[in-house]
């Protein structure tokens, strides 16, 4: 089965959801990456666009050639933890088939994980995996 292991996620029709495959730590530049590449095509064309993640853990970092001890060392960037199987985005609505395989590989070629799109219609999963896209365009 398709969606085994889905975490975050109510089933909904007509629904499209681009999961992870691998756990990692998503910068507000991926999410930004993400959010343009789909927003123009499917907010004109079809429907909603549901950003699933958001960068809400801080992450420190000490200067460079400072010695050992003296606390802890100041902010530096916000990024989103992301779990094995957890939800990137969501398209709701009638989506052409065509479009959306031409979509998925411009956000997977962007995205630093492995990533799997699930189309759910009625009783039907279609899937596209982004492991076969990248060993296609290397």
């Amino acid at each position: 089965m398709c969606n085994k292991g889905l975490k975050g996620y109510k089933n909904t029709k007509n629904a499209v959801l681009i999961k992870t495959k691998e756990g990692h730590l998503m910068s507000p530049q991926q999410r930004e990456v993400c959010r343009r590449i789909l927003s123009k095509p499917v907010k004109e064309e079809y429907s909603a666009l549901n950003l699933r993640f958001f960068p809400h853990l801080s992450m420190s970092k000490k200067p460079l050639q400072t010695r050992m001890g003296k606390g802890k060392g100041k902010h530096d960037k916000w990024v989103a933890p992301m779990k094995k199987g957890s939800a990137l985005l969501e398209i709701i609505g009638p989506v052409p088939p065509r479009i959306l395989k031409r979509l998925y590989k411009r956000v997977a070629y962007r995205l630093p994980v492995f990533s799997k799109m699930i189309k759910q219609k009625q009783r039907k999963n279609i899937c596209f995996d982004s492991r076969n896209i990248q060993q296609n365009i290397l």
